[in-house]
């Protein structure tokens, strides 16, 4: 989930947006894709929603 100024960015800019993994392609399931945030660290979210911190990202 996103607030509308973010999505609104996120479907003008989708090669940014899938690059960062802000958006998912199908098939995917948003737990097989990395996600950067604001904070610089790259994260997973589990099958719960939760962020988990990738050690050693490679992006």
């Amino acid at each position: 989930m996103a607030c509308e100024p973010c999505n609104g960015w996120f479907e003008d800019n989708p090669r940014e947006a899938y690059q960062a993994g802000w958006k998912v392609r199908r098939p995917q399931f948003p737990d097989a894709v990395e996600v950067r945030y604001a904070d610089g660290q790259v994260y997973r979210l589990t099958s719960d929603g939760v962020r988990a911190a990738i050690v050693g990202a490679a992006r």
